[in-house]
């Protein structure tokens, strides 16, 4: 996960990454309301000797995702009130606060934090943020990987990036064929989504297809979960092998889904709960969830747009 110094001496912080939004924001003293962050410290500012402030006119302030720009535009050029912005989330996640610059930094595994820093990185200071309590989450921000001017990607000046998620070794999924009726679809990867979801059709598929596999169990509806079992009962039954999921793309791409991707485990009243939501209609979201234990690679050249999948163990 990308790492960012921030201040003097170097700030070592961590954010969720993202493909699903475009603007890069840290929690920031002085924070009228923030949650907590564990052991990270607030990035502050002042103590920062690479930070710059974005003013309401300047060009940059047009640029970066969610800035309110607009609301600079009765104001006189040599303004200095402050580039502002104000983002929420699908999971009821909200940020707001100030557009800065600031040199970031990306730790590499194996060497230690690379010699190469990343100049002048748009960024929101967010001085107001909320996450619910559902959301279970504690990372001072996120990273916004999706393409666009004034972003974190555009600054990076990569051509391709890709994303590896680990398995949840306590975690269990599954695999199931899909009816032609509704295909093809359209699905967003999103790495800032947890949970995954299906058009309404498809989900009612997905639900059945499972059903039928373990027709002598009985099935129950739990907690925003559509289908559920009692891990008692399922003991000595493969999810694997009685039931998968293959989501199949263009250019002939399968990625196969087992039970650690789709089924989670209820152990306050020993339940295994399948993890896929459903969603608006014809909105498909390929949350993290599906993504654990494989690489998935992006081109960003406009000329040559693609996305790569090669499953691997992801440390």
């Amino acid at each position: 996960m990308g790492h960012n110094s921030t201040s003097s001496p170097m700030l070592k912080t961590e954010l969720i990454i993202d493909t699903g939004s475009s603007l890069t924001w840290v929690q920031a003293t002085p924070c009228d309301s923030c949650y907590e962050q564990g052991t990270f410290p607030y990035y502050n500012r002042f103590a920062s000797e690479s930070y710059e402030a974005i003013n309401c006119k300047d060009e940059i302030c047009k640029d970066v995702p969610r800035a309110s720009h607009n609301e600079c535009l009765d104001l006189p050029w040599d303004s200095k009130e402050p580039c502002s912005y104000d983002t929420e989330y699908g999971d009821g996640t909200t940020s707001s606060g100030v557009i800065g610059t600031e040199t970031f930094y990306f730790q590499d595994p194996y060497v230690g934090f690379g010699n190469e820093p990343v100049t002048f990185v748009p960024f929101g200071l967010g001085t107001s943020n909320h996450i619910p309590q559902w959301v279970n989450a504690s990372t001072p921000g996120i990273a916004g990987l999706m393409r666009g001017p004034g972003t974190l990607i555009d600054r990076l000046k990569v051509k391709k990036f890709s994303h590896c998620f680990s398995r949840d070794e306590d975690a269990t999924g599954k695999w199931i064929p899909m009816e032609n009726d509704v295909l093809p679809t359209k699905m967003m990867f999103d790495t800032g989504f947890t949970h995954s979801f299906l058009d309404p059709d498809i989900m009612d598929a997905v639900v059945e297809a499972i059903k039928d596999a373990l027709g002598r169990y009985q099935p129950r509806k739990v907690k925003g979960f559509e289908l559920c079992y009692d891990l008692t009962q399922l003991y000595s039954v493969s999810l694997d092998e009685v039931a998968k999921i293959t989501f199949e793309f263009n250019y002939t791409t399968d990625i196969h889904m087992f039970s650690f991707h789709l089924w989670e485990r209820q152990n306050e009243n020993q339940l295994i709960c399948l993890r896929l939501r459903r969603g608006p209609p014809k909105e498909n979201i390929f949350g993290n969830n599906l993504m654990r234990e494989v690489n998935i690679g992006y081109t960003l050249d406009e000329d040559d747009l693609a996305m790569y999948f090669h499953r691997q163990h992801c440390t």
